[in-house]
């Protein structure tokens, strides 16, 4: 697990990082700017989870919450917590989405089990989804299939990963290193960056997705990939 924490307490730090001494599958990323953290969670995959110090900047809340809305990042759980939590604070935070919130003193106990408390019920929402319709295709995670219009696709196991992906968050940016995490889990980082661009070009030309139907798949400029259509998309 790779929790990601913005926070300027010496204590906090202290709490999260004896959970990184005492699991050998933990590890915490440390920072103490939001726009910083943004930046490592946009340039990077593999993270599972992101703790929030209100106390250190309450307003960080909305920014991320906005941001992993934008970048359909559903699939990253937030934590807040803080000692002196107001009830304006607690209220807005549930508003923009987060996942759980812990008002006081964070224990080590406490932390872990709500950390993978946090990341299971992503996960298991994750896996609830198995039948994606939108713009006239059909994906079906079970039989690794794709339909357009009723006609099969042959798509690779790479292939599907990839449009599963596009399709299960149309209209949102896509960074490259989240695409590649998806396609080659841990061996990502040791692919050429082309690789990534010959995928994608096969995938515009199976699924037509070059521009001239309703449904594309768009680059956007130092960021990463869109696909646009139509607005409803039905799992």
């Amino acid at each position: 697990m790779v929790i990601v924490l913005l926070t300027q307490s010496k204590t906090l730090r202290a709490v999260v990082a004896a959970l990184e001494q005492g699991s050998c599958d933990c590890r915490v990323v440390d920072f103490d700017d939001r726009i910083e953290l943004i930046r490592y969670l946009s340039l990077r995959a593999n993270a599972d989870l992101v703790v929030i110090d209100a106390d250190t900047d309450a307003q960080a809340i909305p920014f991320l919450a906005t941001w992993r809305a934008c970048h359909a990042r559903h699939d990253l759980p937030i934590l807040v917590t803080g000692q002196y939590l107001s009830a304006t604070v607690m209220r807005d935070a549930l508003a923009s989405g987060v996942d759980d919130i812990v008002a006081g003193a964070l224990s080590l106990d406490e932390l872990q089990a709500r950390a993978q408390r946090c990341v299971a019920r992503r996960r298991m929402h994750e896996l609830e989804s198995t039948v994606i319709e939108y713009g006239g295709y059909r994906f079906d995670k079970a039989k690794c299939s794709c339909t357009r219009e009723g006609c099969l696709i042959h798509l690779t196991t790479y292939e599907f990963a990839m449009a599963w992906l596009f399709f299960s968050h149309p209209g949102a940016v896509l960074s490259r290193p989240r695409i590649s995490e998806k396609i080659w889990g841990e061996e990502a980082s040791a692919r050429e960056p082309s690789a990534l661009t010959r995928h994608i070009n096969q995938l515009r030309r199976k699924l037509g997705l070059s521009g001239g139907g309703p449904v594309a798949l768009r680059a956007v400029y130092a960021s990463g990939y869109r696909l646009d259509g139509p607005r409803d998309v039905r799992h």
